[in-house]
């Protein structure tokens, strides 16, 4: 069975995967729906709080490519993947006290 457009697939989304994380907010970045006069207005804002939601799914989502490029690659793909992700892991900073803020 030919997995060509499986593999390029996989390797796209990995890609895309990695830029998402290589960005520094990805993770603050919100898109609010904001009642603009009689209509509304979509809005990009960053904040502080970082979005749990959007780190479990892309988590989830390196996970299943994950799954897949080790279906289609076998078991030393697994470890690369692995070994490339703690290559570009992104630490993101601490963020600081509520005391340490306010004075």
């Amino acid at each position: 069975m030919d997995l060509k457009k499986e593999c390029r697939a996989a390797e796209l989304i990995g890609e895309r995967l990695l830029a998402a994380a290589r960005d520094k907010d990805q993770f603050r970045r919100y898109i609010v729906t904001e009642k603009k006069g009689s209509g509304t207005e979509t809005v990009e804002y960053l904040f502080d709080k970082i979005d749990a939601k959007g780190a479990q799914e892309m988590i989830r989502a390196v996970k299943a490519l994950e799954e897949l490029k080790t279906a289609l690659y076998g078991e030393q793909a697994s470890e690369d993947a692995q070994l490339e992700a703690l290559r570009n892991l992104v630490i993101l900073p601490m963020a600081q006290a509520e005391e340490e803020s306010h004075g």
